[in-house]
């Protein structure tokens, strides 16, 4: 399964690939988290990338493949059906994804240096 997969770092940074990237890895885990499939927010390893051809000639679906760490549960995220995973999963379910922003929005001073406050306290009741 390894060669089918990239790890999410690595497809990232990739350089030729679409803009769209870390706003699907972002879609990905915000609907991981919103299931109710048992997902405890841990993860054994950083999530994998992969794709499966949509069956159109060249279209591909992303999935996203996250292995948690305390019970070892592999979950598989995609905007696509996967029936063949579903009918040897033990539970599966549909999430209505989260709206990330319609239009890529870059702040005016991308890349250049910016002076942030030498210390943050986060608090939390």
């Amino acid at each position: 399964m390894h060669d089918l997969v990239i790890p999410l770092p690595a497809w990232l940074a990739d350089r030729n690939a679409g803009s769209d990237r870390a706003r699907w890895a972002i879609w990905a885990v915000l609907a991981l988290a919103d299931s109710t499939v048992g997902w405890e927010g841990d993860m054994r390893h950083q999530p994998y990338i992969g794709g499966v051809p949509a069956g159109d000639g060249g279209t591909t679906h992303r999935y996203m493949v996250v292995k948690q760490d305390n019970d070892g549960y592999t979950f598989i995220v995609s905007q696509a059906p996967m029936p063949w995973l579903e009918a040897r999963s033990n539970r599966h379910e549909e999430v209505r994804g989260r709206d990330l922003g319609r239009y890529p929005w870059e702040p005016e001073n991308l890349g250049q240096q910016v002076d942030l406050p030498g210390h943050v306290d986060l608090l939390a009741d």
